[in-house]
């Protein structure tokens, strides 16, 4: 998180504390070079992944070669 600018006066800030609450937030203490000190709330949500699904008109994936490779091992 260090990438993060000062929003008063653009310049490169560092974080100073992070701390974890309850609520599944983390909270950052960031200060620049300036002595300009701000804070970030990051949330940390669940990502639901999909499975594959070819579009239309593509084909499916080649998975003979895949078997035939996987059983000499």
């Amino acid at each position: 998180m260090s990438g993060m600018k000062c929003p008063e006066c653009g310049v490169w800030a560092f974080v100073k504390e992070t701390r974890m609450r309850l609520d599944n937030t983390q909270r950052r203490t960031l200060e620049c070079a300036n002595m300009h000190k701000f804070t970030t709330v990051e949330r940390i949500e669940k990502v639901k992944q999909g499975g594959y699904r070819p579009r239309k008109g593509e084909q499916d994936a080649d998975t003979e070669g895949v078997t035939r490779s996987s059983a000499r091992v």
